[in-house]
């Protein structure tokens, strides 16, 4: 059985958006995995089911690639549907439009997470068979990035209560905020991230130090590194910037 995509419709609101009135990369993430978490609940594998089981969802590895930023007012529809599963991951797409106009899209892997233990699990143990859609907007996979070496720059921070989610860790999206903070102003308030690659690697709990390190390359890009205070990383972030006058 094919499953059918979910559509959901978000109006853009005063806190999604930054400064010059468009939505933040951040947001972004935030909607999708709203709209992923309530599909997941229509599949019968969504927080309600996996809560009693003490088991959890963690977005594992996300690639968002936008044509266009949308402003606050616009009504974001996101189209999202399971992909495949493999061992641990179960993948899933998502398209963000506006309109007629589609703006961008990303594909993301997930894990199913015990818990108590704080490990992820095979999906196939984890969860009973749910239909896929083998439509795949990003044939080429996620990019491989490079642990950050030699930074150019750095920004520490400890988590807020109000940044841990209901796993009991920081969420993934606030990981985004802490890369782009280590930056120069010049750069989020010049551009925009056109392309985002993020790269889970351990959750964070409230009360941990972070540090947020980036370094600019080649080509627009900026690579970012956070880790805990015993230097184990807990992320790896990749994003490729464009100018906010060229939209």
């Amino acid at each position: 059985m094919v499953v059918q995509e979910w559509k959901e419709n978000f109006p853009l609101r005063l806190y999604e958006v930054s400064a010059d009135g468009r939505v933040t990369a951040t947001t972004l993430m935030n909607l999708f995995q709203e709209a992923a978490s309530h599909h997941a609940e229509n599949l019968n594998c969504g927080f309600s089911h996996l809560y009693p089981r003490n088991l959890g969802w963690v977005l594992s590895k996300f690639h968002l690639h936008m044509r266009r930023f949308p402003r606050y007012g616009e009504v974001l529809t996101l189209r999202t549907w399971p992909r495949e599963r493999k061992r641990i991951f179960a993948y899933r797409e998502v398209e963000f439009s506006s309109g007629s106009e589609v703006l961008g899209g990303g594909t993301s892997a997930w894990c199913v997470i015990d818990l108590e233990e704080r490990k992820a699990l095979p999906v196939d143990k984890a969860l009973e068979p749910y239909p896929l859609r083998e439509e795949c907007l990003f044939p080429q996979g996620f990019a491989s990035l490079s642990r950050l070496e030699n930074p150019s720059w750095e920004w520490s921070t400890t988590p807020r209560i109000t940044e841990i989610d209901m796993n009991g860790h920081v969420n993934n999206a606030v990981y985004l905020g802490w890369a782009v903070e280590a930056l120069p102003r010049e750069i989020p308030f010049r551009h925009l991230p056109g392309e985002v690659d993020f790269l889970f690697r351990k959750e964070v709990a409230f009360g941990e130090e972070i540090r947020s390190f980036a370094r600019e390359l080649e080509n627009n890009k900026t690579l970012h590194r956070l880790e805990n205070a015993a230097g184990e990383e807990v992320a790896r972030i990749g994003i490729r910037w464009i100018a906010r006058d060229a939209q």
